[in-house]
């Protein structure tokens, strides 16, 4: 479905630049090509400036807690909403499914684009009244991953396998146990704010003690497998990437000055995933992205616990719960047996089934389709479900706001996720004329800076 002129403009909301700008791009891409102007706008800032942003729709990326709040703020300004789902994309358990959806969030989101339906199941089984609200789209950072667009991807991993040469890839998820905050009960007390956990009872302390047992007894058996690498004569050398909410320093003073591992950080990760020889996580998104980009991979699952089965990286990679079995596989790697760390047939069908689904086209074109019909209502006339916030009228709030009038509002200070290298008009142009030949769509999309905190990307004809 396309317009040739949509009547509310899309703002797709970005936490991590390194995660999501790209798919976010994508997204921008298609709904140029289609008519619409959109604005990718880190969320920190759309949340301040909702009351100042023209009518349109509102992409949030996911339903936590702090999404619930921020989605009920964005309705009251007058705003259609709609939600996809980074932070349960890669969950597989219902149990965790089901804690990172926020039920407030029902009666604010008016859309709810979910990956698979595998999540969808889940999530109607628990709230049959969203049923009607959800539609199958996948994901636009799976996109990215296949092609057209995998090209680029796998041409900047050369470059890293030029400076590098062979390697391992650790991508550690440790950000309970090695939290980048003051310390574990800082993170505790984030999670139970934005409701990831529940803070009210002895249940969610808990959950969240299991949660870091689980990350301790992975650590634990991760440690001893770098170790074992470093000493084998036949493995690389090993190249250990902490996650985003971790502190890489921990990281940093445990292999200082050391000529077989380096802990580095910067660049986007998925060309160093593409470039690894083998990939090593313990239930990280990572895995699964490898399996798409095609590298080797192995996930590590220490102790016993229900938590290995959350991750639906730790359900299609090939798994080994002991160092003699990691090593084993990784040895058989590294003197030639490609089927060692390889996933098999039923991990694929398991993967389509969660992450993939079999229809035509992009997950970017299924949302920006998805996402028509509410760009298409008319931001004068009050929204059917708003929820009552004593909200003036909308038409005259509309023709009050002017997205240039933003251009003077600064991008909040000390956002770690956001990149100021990577959140540019001149990087974003050239994703989405990237994007556009890929797509083969016959002109690329223009983009132009509102300021520090948005980005506008439009069709070449407006």
């Amino acid at each position: 479905m396309s317009l040739s002129r949509p009547v509310r403009p899309l703002y797709f909301l970005v936490e991590e630049t390194s995660r999501e700008l790209a798919s976010r791009v994508l997204l921008a891409t298609v709904a140029a090509n289609n008519g619409f102007t959109s604005y990718i706008v880190p969320q920190w800032f759309a949340w301040e400036h909702f009351d100042r942003m023209p009518a349109g729709v509102v992409l949030f990326k996911g339903n936590n807690g702090a999404q619930a709040t921020q989605m009920i703020a964005a309705r009251a300004a007058g705003h259609r909403v709609a939600a996809i789902e980074e932070e349960i994309l890669g969950v597989a358990s219902a149990a965790q499914i089901l804690r990172l959806f926020q039920s407030r969030n029902i009666g604010a989101c008016e859309l709810f684009l979910l990956q698979g339906t595998h999540a969808r199941d889940i999530l109607v089984s628990r709230y049959p009244e969203i049923a009607p609200a959800t539609i199958i789209t996948g994901n636009p950072r799976t996109d990215l991953l296949r092609r057209p667009f995998d090209d680029e991807i796998h041409g900047r991993a050369v470059k890293v396998r030029e400076v590098h040469n062979d390697y391992i890839l650790v991508n550690t998820n440790f950000g309970a146990s090695n939290t980048r905050l003051e310390d574990t009960i800082a993170h505790y007390e984030l999670c139970a704010r934005i409701g990831v956990i529940d803070g009210s009872g002895p249940k969610g302390r808990d959950d969240y003690i299991e949660w870091c047992t689980w990350e301790r007894q992975n650590m634990a058996l991760l440690t001893g497998v770098i170790a074992a690498c470093r000493a084998s004569s036949s493995a690389p050398k090993i190249i250990i990437r902490p996650h985003p909410s971790e502190n890489i320093d921990k990281w940093r003073q445990a292999y200082p000055d050391d000529d077989k591992v380096s802990v580095i950080r910067e660049g986007d990760h998925t060309a160093w995933t593409a470039g690894a020889r083998l990939l090593l996580h313990t239930g990280c998104t990572t895995g699964v992205e490898a399996m798409l980009l095609g590298t080797p991979t192995l996930t590590l699952q220490g102790g016993v616990s229900d938590w290995h089965r959350t991750h639906t990286s730790n359900l299609v990679n090939m798994a080994a719960g002991s160092l003699e079995a990691a090593m084993t596989k990784i040895e058989a790697f590294f003197q030639g047996d490609a089927d060692a760390c390889a996933s098999t047939p039923e991990m694929w069908r398991e993967l389509e089934r969660q992450l993939l689904p079999q229809t035509g086209g992009t997950a970017a074109e299924r949302i920006i389709d998805a996402l028509t019909p509410l760009a298409a209502s008319d931001p004068s006339v009050p929204d059917p479900g708003v929820l009552e916030q004593g909200v003036p009228d909308q038409g005259a709030l509309n023709r009050s706001r002017n997205i240039n009038n933003l251009s003077g509002h600064a991008l909040l200070a000390g956002e770690h996720k956001i990149s100021a290298a990577d959140f540019t008009p001149t990087s974003v142009a050239a994703m989405a004329a990237r994007f556009a030949g890929s797509l083969g769509y016959p002109s690329r999309p223009t983009v132009t800076g509102i300021g520090g905190g948005m980005i506008q990307v439009s069709s070449a004809e407006l």
